[in-house]
């Protein structure tokens, strides 16, 4: 007789594990990591070898996911992205986790269906799945609300509620593509609930300008990162074939198994340093360290306060946008960023910093005309060619030092900046989104003296009629 699969066997002590286990939880009081080492250990029992091996970090990546609202794996490759993540849904499953209808209720995306493979590798062999139907987007829990894995499709990401949610490979959701958006908007689906009934978790290897770099600089997500060197079973042979594998890419290494959020060659700002003042990190390009590991950002680091500020008009959907820092011979500091609604809003950052606005050309004229009615103490400068290349000199040939979790939007914009390779000249390729950029190249003005509202009425008129006028502004 042919030996049954292990998750066919042992049923009544299946069941009776999961009746036992929710009553642990649900009755009892007994705390969620308490609960999953009970699981991992019930795994144990019935022979599940390759699910319920860890080392110490990957104890401690399970430990967050389990315990909080938004974790983040960013690991090298064949790091155990997908088993963590399998055996953590099925988890969330059999212990019926969750708040009133979505109780138990888990939802796994991925970018692509493609993508969804490996993990139905790892649900076979879970001996609480009675079924994987990958192809109909379903994994079958015993006694329990079946998981929903599909790919990240518009379809896919509304109208439906639940408790946790697992996003696989979230660095293959690239910025200004659909499946980006529809990310974005399936995290709806969790709207429900106190914080304690909800769990995100995604993992992924890194790349910028994605789905899981924006978590990663959003300051949200509780981030767990661990390379190749820190996973025995793959070793530095391997990782150096890989490298001589991919001589046009130097970046391939980099990324894919040293988990680094790499600045690829057309990244117009190369010099940015993107602090996270609550971890303690810094990125900068390739590199990622702590304070204390580098001799400028000492273990008690702090941004120097802020006595500049930028603005950038926009209209009333978007609104105005201001940022707040410093400079001094080698750095930028932006230490705060704002979007606002109205120009009055803007006047209590002129009484506190030495703000610069962009009076001019175009729609700036009226803005800048109202400021002057409501007697906001600030800088006109209309942003002509000549200036926008000073102002990008600046930015070039100093360090620009960048609150992570403060100038969230900003942060982006300067990750996302990249150069006009149509231009002979170094130059921006224009986007609709820079307003954080924009405030930035604003906030490095060195003014010192406002004009008077006469002179300031007597430029903007000049500026008007330069260009053929707006008739009564």
């Amino acid at each position: 007789m042919s030996r049954l699969p292990i998750n066919q066997t042992r049923l009544v002590e299946k069941r009776q594990f999961i009746l036992a286990l929710r009553d642990e939880y649900h009755n009892k009081k007994t705390d969620l990591w308490t609960c999953f080492i009970m699981y991992i250990n019930f795994l144990s029992i019935l022979g599940c070898k390759y699910l319920i091996e860890m080392n110490y970090w990957q104890r401690e990546d399970y430990k967050k996911a389990i315990n909080g609202y938004k974790t983040m794996w960013h690991r090298s490759r064949r790091a155990g992205k997908s088993l963590g993540l399998s055996v953590i849904g099925v988890f969330f499953c059999i212990i019926n986790f969750g708040y009133r209808a979505n109780q138990g209720k888990v939802v796994w995306r991925a970018p692509r269906g493609n993508q969804l493979g490996q993990a139905a590798e790892w649900f076979k062999k879970n001996p609480f799945v009675n079924n994987v139907k990958i192809k109909d987007g379903w994994i079958m829990v015993m006694e329990s609300e079946p998981i929903d894995i599909k790919p990240m499709t518009e379809g896919n990401v509304a109208s439906i509620g639940a408790s946790v949610y697992i996003i696989d490979e979230a660095k293959k959701i690239k910025k200004g593509h659909q499946i980006y958006d529809e990310a974005l908007e399936s995290y709806g689906m969790f709207a429900e609930g106190d914080l304690s009934q909800k769990r995100m978790i995604s993992a992924s290897t890194g790349a910028r300008l994605t789905l899981f770099h924006t978590q990663y600089i959003s300051g949200e997500w509780d981030y767990c990162r661990h390379t190749y060197k820190e996973c025995s079973w793959i070793t530095e042979e391997f990782v150096q074939s890989e490298r001589d594998g991919n001589p046009n890419d130097p970046y391939y290494v980099k990324q894919e198994y040293e988990c680094v959020w790499v600045a690829r060659g057309d990244t117009a700002f190369q010099n940015v340093y993107v602090v996270d003042m609550v971890n303690k990190i810094v990125t900068h390009g390739a590199d990622q360290f702590h304070f204390g590991d580098n001799d400028f950002f000492h273990e008690n680091w702090k941004f120097p306060p802020a006595t500049h500020a930028g603005c950038d008009f926009n209209g009333p959907k978007t609104g105005h946008y201001v940022t707040c820092g410093s400079m001094d011979l080698q750095n930028i500091y932006v230490n705060h960023e704002y979007k606002l609604k109205t120009v009055e809003q803007i006047k209590p950052f002129g009484e506190k910093y030495l703000l610069e606005i962009e009076s001019g050309p175009l729609y700036n004229i009226p803005y800048a005309k109202e400021c002057v009615k409501k007697n906001v103490k600030c800088f006109h400068q209309n942003w002509d060619q000549k200036v926008i290349a000073e102002r990008l000199y600046i930015l070039d040939h100093k360090n620009i030092i960048i609150n992570a979790r403060t100038c969230q939007y900003t942060v982006i914009n300067l990750e996302e900046a990249v150069t006009d390779e149509t231009s002979v000249f170094r130059k921006l390729k224009k986007s609709t989104t820079q307003h954080g950029l924009d405030c930035v190249m604003h906030q490095v003005h060195d003014k010192t003296m406002v004009l008077t509202s006469t002179e300031i009425e007597t430029n903007l008129q000049e500026d008007v009629y330069a260009m053929g006028g707006f008739g009564n502004l």
